[in-house]
């Protein structure tokens, strides 16, 4: 099962796809904890976040040290679910499912994601009407030190500097976003000497990603679209550019 998941990455098939291979060869995957592990991230994909939640809770998954893709797959499904209820308006729901998120144990890695579940937390609130509790949620989060993080990892700075906007702000929250963005850093293209295809693939996609984010940030929406989308190209099933892209 890993191997075809593998194959399907590779031939970037939908996100869909991915999916339905797991769920056609349950038996398959349910003898191997890896095979597991990716149907539950192909299942948050796909927006499958109770069955993935399932998965977690009632079965037993092993992962390598240092690994933390079974912390990733809880704060998803729970963000994602807090976020979808936002949609609808339904900030007590959010707010809840953002309580479990918030109550999960980080380990050493990982934490400053802390910066976007406060951040979203401050949403619900001010959306809810309570400017108070709206206000300390994104001083919790502008005061997360996200300025060391590398990789993906660097879209929490995106949070910080929404939440900079939200405390008036917006000089500071810029300087982030532009900085995102790197427009003051020249080409940004990786040498892909390290690695084959995929390596260098998934280095294009985080450089897209964030770089979306910064122009997202900054109010250009039709270049955060544009660069969202060259990701999406590359890699179809990158959940969070999926994720900002339909948010624009």
């Amino acid at each position: 099962m890993v191997e075809f998941d593998a194959i399907n990455e590779y031939n970037k098939v939908s996100p869909e796809e991915k999916y339905n291979l797991f769920i056609n060869n349950k038996a398959a995957a349910e003898k191997r904890s890896d095979a597991m592990m990716r149907w539950i991230i192909r299942s948050i994909e796909f927006g499958k976040y109770d069955e993935a939640l399932n998965i977690l809770e009632t079965k037993n998954i092993f992962e390598s040290e240092g690994s933390i893709d079974i912390q990733n797959a809880y704060l998803n499904c729970y963000t994602l679910k807090a976020l979808s209820f936002m949609s609808k308006s339904q900030h007590n729901e959010a707010l809840a499912q953002l309580q479990v998120a918030v109550d999960y144990p980080i380990g050493l890695y990982g934490r400053t994601r802390y910066t976007q579940l406060y951040y979203l937390n401050g949403l619900a609130y001010k959306n809810s009407g309570n400017s108070a509790k709206a206000k300390e949620f994104f001083e919790k989060a502008a005061a997360v030190n996200t300025s060391e993080e590398r990789g993906d990892n660097r879209e929490y700075e995106f949070y910080k500097g929404l939440a900079l906007v939200e405390l008036n702000k917006s000089n500071e929250a810029n300087i982030i976003f532009q900085k995102l963005t790197g427009a003051d850093e020249g080409s940004s293209t990786l040498p892909q000497q390290f690695g084959g295809r995929g390596s260098a693939e998934s280095r294009r996609v985080t450089e897209l990603y964030i770089s979306g984010l910064g122009y997202k940030g900054l109010g250009n929406k039709a270049k955060a679209k544009e660069l969202f989308d060259e990701a999406l190209k590359i890699n179809p099933s990158h959940l969070w550019t999926r994720i900002h892209l339909e948010s624009l």
